[in-house]
């Protein structure tokens, strides 16, 4: 039996932990790209976007308060495909966790710690993870709503303090179809920022209170839609559009360009960095965590540490042949894709067999398997 332990505030704040990490900080770079001076209010559109698609999955997993994807999804769809589709999820949600560790590493030699090891940061980063996650959602929801309160109220600081610099002539023309460029690639980069949502095909055995995840993880997508476009916004306004797409990270301009006249903290790219790692952690150990809850639950492992520490020791591994900014974020554009299906054609499909089969909901679980955490 899985153990009730989570509010639907913690649902709320698990799904933007898990959402809003290292993208975030160079989601201004690629919504500029993709559409020029239109790019605060086009991240707004398309949130909206995911805003649905996050309601829709929710009332989803509603009808299954009982199971997770891993029980629902063969009722709905045989075994087979839904073994596949769970094997697709899980794929997807521990493939982000090298790609955070290597971004994360990025921006402590940048901002921190230039010459440090690579081996020694991503090392005790990835032993935090693993430490977290093996202590039980529970215990691992309460740090989560710590540690992303804190990296939003900090960096919300920041950005609120960069319109000392805002000009507002950067923002025009607010409609110019002539800088949108249709680029597979970019739109998908975009897209990779709204993925967090799909972790509550798990929670729904979790919850307290099942009937208000619907409540939750909208509300909670539609205050990340606020936060990406606010965010662009006051990075464009401060910057325009031409000094954007030369910043490969453009909060730390941001931060870099906040001048504090006696205050003797020089250095707000550094605060904004140590505030921010936390937000990262949080996407790391959340995408490892429920994949981990799903692989348990899917093969029936009866115990999962050993998973745990051999999956920290892959992902070791893997990130260290993400050798740089380029590489891990051409990596995000690949898993992009597959996160594209997940959050939005998986809902569809689902709902669709949902519909073909009533009753299905009613249904005896087939085993849930695993232990839950």
């Amino acid at each position: 039996m899985s153990r009730r332990v989570l509010s639907a505030k913690q649902v709320g704040r698990l799904v933007v932990g898990h959402t809003v990490g290292a993208a975030i900080l160079t989601l201004p770079n690629v919504a500029v790209r993709a559409f020029g001076s239109s790019a605060w209010w086009v991240l707004f559109v398309l949130g909206l976007f995911f805003t649905v698609g996050a309601w829709f999955t929710a009332v989803l997993v509603g009808r299954f308060p009982e199971e997770t994807l891993v029980e629902f999804a063969p009722k709905l769809l045989g075994r087979p495909l839904g073994f596949i589709l769970n094997l697709l999820l899980i794929l997807m949600l521990l493939s982000i966790v090298p790609i955070e560790v290597r971004a994360m590493l990025e921006i402590t030699n940048i901002s921190i710690l230039p010459l440090g090891p690579a081996w020694f940061i991503s090392g005790i980063f990835l032993l935090a993870v693993a430490y977290g996650v093996s202590k039980g959602l529970d215990t691992f929801a309460q740090v989560n709503e710590i540690l992303i309160g804190l990296a939003l109220i900090i960096g919300a600081t920041v950005v609120v303090l960069g319109w000392q610099n805002f000009d507002s002539i950067h923002l025009y023309p607010l409609f110019h179809p002539k800088d949108f460029r249709w680029q597979p690639m970019l739109l998908i980069g975009l897209s990779m920022a709204f993925f967090g949502y799909p972790i509550i095909y798990y929670l729904a055995p979790f919850l307290k209170d099942p009937d208000r995840l619907v409540g939750s993880a909208t509300r909670s997508m539609f205050f990340i839609t606020l936060l990406f476009s606010f965010f662009t916004l006051t990075i464009q306004g401060v910057f325009g559009d031409k000094e954007t797409l030369n910043q490969s990270w453009p909060a730390l301009e941001l931060a870099k360009s906040i001048h504090l006249p006696g205050i003797f903290i020089e250095r707000m790219d550094l605060v904004l960095i140590l505030a921010w790692i936390p937000a990262i952690y949080t996407t790391a150990s959340a995408s490892m965590f429920f994949g981990i809850l799903a692989l348990v639950r899917l093969f029936k492992l009866r115990s999962t540490s050993l998973v745990i520490w051999g999956l920290a020791a892959i992902f070791y591994w893997l990130s260290g042949l993400l050798t740089n900014y380029f590489e891990w974020t051409k990596w995000s554009g690949y898993l992009g894709f597959l996160g594209l299906f997940i959050s939005i054609l998986l809902p569809l499909v689902l709902w669709l067999a949902y519909l073909m089969r009533p009753g299905a909901d009613q249904a005896e679980p087939k085993g849930e398997g695993g232990t839950a955490r």
